[in-house]
Parts: structure tokens; C-alpha cells; sequence
């Protein structure tokens, strides 16, 4: 077929890049830095028709890697993820497959499609809160200018699991959660049990069945 585009292909293979390396062009360009010590490793392909806008490309990647240890946070925290993700520049679709991020206490696992009708579903379960907030200490400092005082955890701790589903356009999502934890220590306030439904939008956030059980006994 004299009227058939040349199709243009890239394939690549990942072995043992490290994040340090990632990190520091992050750092150079943005000002932060990731707080995660570790590797990459794994395969990407790639191939379009006349115009790049045509990509079509799927990646699937393996991280090891560790939080820096902090100050403020505590030891350092093991962060392991494996990514599977594609995307179709003719339709302008991400495809999120099985991708999952787990550390000792917590698992994040997504799957779904970003687009102007996203259909994208996350579901997130830790058996240690007091993670969650090291982490995000860890996260925090890592953004601050020099000479800041180091971020401290929140008090926290308890068993949490959040399901949550993402609609709608880049633009205009919409979020629909639900939130549920048990035995909460909250900076010295102890509750048996929360659960509540959030639905939120670039306009509004409203909380709804919110429930709050009494203190532990």
C-alpha cells in the first residue's frame, strides 16, 4: 500500500537504574527532592504511525527502594511498587493496570483509565496509621527550603482502608471515597471506630454517613 505510514518503533530495557540518579535531576528542576533511596528496572515499547500524537505506549516497572532516613520520621521505610501503565496519544488515554506501591504496613493498589472519562478505582489498606504519617513527614521535609524546621509525624496510629473512585476529565474530575479505621490514637484521642463517604470536585467537597464510635475502653 503506497499510501501506508511508516511505523516507527523503540524498545527499551531497564536494569538497576538508580533513584538517586532520578532524584537528583528532580531536584535540579523542580527545587525538591524524592526522599527514596533504591532502583528501577524493567521494559518499555513504544510505536507510532506519521505523527508522534499517534504514540502508542506501555510500560511495565519494578521499584525497590527504601525512604532517606530522617531526622524527624525515624528508620528508614521499604517501598517497593510494581508499574504497569499504557497510553494511546490518538485517544488520549492512560491505561493503569494492577499498579501497586506496598511498604510493611501499607498497600496502594490502582487500575482503571485517565482520560476525558476516567474511570480509575484506588484502593488503599495500612495496619499502621503511625506509617502513614512518618511518610508523609519524610514527604514534607523533602519540599522544605533549607534552614526549615524538620517536619514532625502526627501522633497517629490505628488500621485504616479507603476505596476510592476517580471520573470525569483531567480538567473536571469527580472523587467518590469511602473511609473506614479502627482504634485510632489520634495525638492522644482514642476512637473504636470511623467511617465516613466524601465526594468532592474542583467546586466542592462534601462529607456524608460520617460515624464516629466512643472512645476505647
Amino acid at each position: 500500500n503506497l499510501d501506508a505510514k511508516p511505523v516507527s518503533t523503540l524498545r527499551a530495557s531497564v536494569r538497576g537504574i538508580s533513584l538517586q540518579s532520578m532524584k537528583r535531576a528532580a531536584t535540579s528542576s523542580s527545587g525538591s527532592s524524592i526522599p527514596l533511596t533504591g532502583t528501577v528496572e524493567g521494559n518499555a515499547t513504544a510505536f507510532w504511525s506519521g505523527s508522534i500524537s499517534n504514540l502508542q505506549a506501555k510500560s511495565d516497572m519494578e521499584i525497590h527502594a527504601a525512604t532517606v532516613k530522617s531526622n524527624s520520621a525515624g528508620n528508614s521505610i521499604p517501598v517497593n511498587g510494581d508499574v504497569h501503565v499504557a497510553y494511546d496519544g490518538a485517544r488520549n488515554i492512560i491505561t493503569v493496570r494492577q499498579t501497586t506501591v506496598r511498604t510493611p504496613a501499607t498497600s496502594i493498589v490502582a487500575d482503571g483509565q485517565v482520560s476525558n472519562r476516567s474511570e480509575l478505582k484506588i484502593q488503599a489498606n495500612t495496619t499502621d496509621l503511625h506509617e502513614i504519617s512518618m511518610l508523609a513527614a519524610m514527604f514534607q521535609e523533602s519540599t522544605q527550603s533549607g534552614g526549615t524546621k524538620p517536619a514532625e509525624p502526627i501522633s497517629l496510629s490505628g488500621i485504616a482502608s479507603l476505596n476510592a473512585s476517580i471520573h470525569g476529565s483531567v480538567q473536571n474530575p469527580s472523587i467518590a471515597a469511602q473511609l473506614n479505621a479502627q482504634n485510632l490514637d489520634v495525638e492522644g484521642s482514642e476512637w473504636k471506630k470511623l467511617s465516613l463517604s466524601l465526594q468532592a470536585s474542583p467546586s466542592k467537597v462534601s462529607v456524608q454517613n460520617g460515624a464516629l464510635a466512643g472512645a476505647r475502653q
